[in-house]
């Protein structure tokens, strides 16, 4: 069968788009003809998918909450526009969280909650021999009432059946610059923490599994060879979720040669346990250059209802020790949380400016405004029954972002005054640690608009 992926998840730098990667190259395996479309790097992505999409059997799009999916309504739309009937299966992050009011304003005659290449393949037979699609694995439907259906969920139970990643589906030389050539890398799926704010609980049940070390290995040789990057990042959910499997490839990577630099996150909890395996220093001989710390809050009882499983001297300890290793790390911090106190935004501000210490080059903080995810336990408490999240529809998420104030969240404004007064007396102390990048970004981001797609997105 012929399908056809998109996605346009853009950020401050193009990357590759793993989640496609993935799908197509197991789709491929399976016998199926594949395009992969990203408007990250193709500038004619509408009329390039629309030429797709009329010789389509199954249009698949992807998306993060936030301005990415006005680009799939976009393609949507003109789909209808031009009468190009296409089942469309919609996956990602936002598909998870919103799969039900996807379905119901009629977007997708799929929507696939979690990972999704047990799901592609059970759709695509289900189109080609009929077979049941109440039978498919995460995925959710409209029935013959329209009522929303959700099959059941699966484990993550199938790594030993992915290809490795073809990254020849798009120009690899595009995602370069200049002054970046990374390689985007998944080494292992799912998470096992719970924390309220975040996507990664729906989206993977807390569960996680991981390649083996020797395929982890084999797989970045592969990519230098081919890509000659600077850097590998790895964009697992959690890169660290095995302490013990970090440990080890610190090691084999020591005994490979240390082929490339490496990218990746952690959490502060798992960089106390992997230090009881191997001094934090093997990994710097390892390759490991830049880790990033979810720090998020400075206050022990808020990270407790975050479900975040870490306290505010873990943070400092896990992040002292990459320090003193000589790995950049990159701390990240929310601020303006749901029924957050002024203590609790003080200890975060404190422990943001302990952390002022670092020593390594290229270390450094970023911080953000709580943006709520539907689906997630804190959105759920945040808007209550007046304001539930999972009615918002699809046009109004695409009018938001993960760090400015907007029409579906728009925090408290005099808080974020005062966040980003405070920050800007930190940033005068080691604007190296707390760059002015990143204190513009926040006045920007603290003022409440709406025309956030029309600047960033299209």
């Amino acid at each position: 069968m012929r399908i056809l992926l998109f996605s346009n998840i853009r950020g401050p730098d193009a990357y590759l788009p793993l989640n496609l990667l993935s799908l197509a190259s197991y789709a491929r395996a399976l016998g199926h003809d594949v395009t992969v479309v990203d408007g990250q790097t193709e500038p004619d992505w509408l009329p390039r998918c629309m030429a797709a999409a009329n010789d389509a059997d199954l249009v698949g799009v992807s998306s993060y909450t936030g301005p990415s999916i006005n680009a799939i309504l976009t393609l949507l739309r003109e789909m209808r526009a031009q009468g190009i009937s296409r089942p469309v299966a919609w996956g990602g992050y936002h598909g998870t969280l919103a799969h039900r009011k996807i379905l119901q304003e009629g977007w997708a005659s799929f929507v696939v909650r979690g990972y999704g290449e047990h799901a592609l393949r059970g759709i695509l037979r289900h189109l080609e021999f009929g077979e049941p699609i109440a039978d498919v694995v995460n995925v959710s439907h409209l029935d013959a009432a329209g009522q929303v259906v959700e099959n059941p969920r699966t484990k993550i139970d199938f790594l030993d059946e992915l290809p490795p990643l073809d990254y020849d589906f798009v120009d690899v030389d595009a995602y370069f610059t200049a002054d970046r050539r990374i390689v985007q890398y998944i080494s292992s799926y799912g998470c096992p923490y719970a924390c309220t704010f975040c996507a990664e609980p729906a989206h993977s049940g807390r569960r996680w599994r991981g390649f083996p070390v020797a395929r982890v290995v084999a797989d970045l040789q592969r990519i230098m060879q081919r890509y000659q990057p600077e850097r590998v990042s790895f964009v697992d959910p959690n890169m660290s979720s095995q302490p013990a499997r970090v440990a080890e490839l610190a090691v084999e990577l020591v005994a490979a040669g240390s082929p490339v630099g490496i990218n990746c996150n952690m959490r502060s909890r798992d960089v106390l346990e992997i230090a009881k395996l191997v001094p934090i220093s093997v990994l710097r001989q390892a390759g490991f250059r830049r880790v990033f710390i979810g720090v998020e809050s400075g206050d022990d009882g808020q990270l407790k209802t975050l479900k975040k499983s870490a306290t505010a001297s873990g943070h400092e300890q896990a992040i002292t020790l990459l320090d003193e290793a000589g790995i950049e790390v990159q701390m990240s911090f929310i601020h303006d949380l749901p029924g957050e106190t002024r203590e609790q935004a003080e200890a975060t501000l404190d422990l943001a400016k302990s952390l002022l210490k670092v020593r390594t080059p290229h270390s450094n903080q970023s911080h953000h405004f709580y943006m709520p995810y539907p689906g997630t336990e804190l959105a759920a408490a945040a808007g209550g029954e007046e304001h539930p999240f999972d009615e918002v529809s699809q046009d109004a998420w695409a009018r938001t972002s993960t760090f400015k104030a907007n029409a579906v969240w728009r925090g408290n404004a005099e808080r974020r005054s005062w966040v980003i007064a405070e920050l800007d007396k930190l940033h005068a102390r080691n604007p190296a640690v707390l760059p002015e990048k990143e204190i513009a970004r926040l006045h920007e981001e603290g003022r409440i608009e709406d025309d956030y797609v029309e600047r960033f997105m299209l």
